[in-house]
């Protein structure tokens, strides 16, 4: 099962899926939540996409050090 979190970034809300990238690149993604709200992406790059499985739609690419709202953590 993957886990997905439901995020907020800039004016897009979407899902990112932490083992989707560790799989494809082998490499820690995103820092745990800081203030039970928000976290910061530490790949050089993580898909945010429209829902909560691999074939979601692509919303942006998120960067190294982008922070973000996470707004619900679910496995699907």
């Amino acid at each position: 099962k993957l886990l997905w979190q439901k995020v907020r970034y800039k004016d897009n809300v979407g899902y990112l899926s932490q083992e989707e990238e560790i799989i494809s690149k082998n490499v820690s993604t995103f820092l745990p939540p800081t203030n039970k709200k928000y976290g910061m992406v530490t790949a050089t790059s993580l898909m945010l996409r429209e829902s909560p499985g691999l074939e979601g739609k692509v919303l942006d690419k998120l960067k190294t050090r982008e922070i973000l709202e996470i707004l619900l953590e679910s496995k699907n």
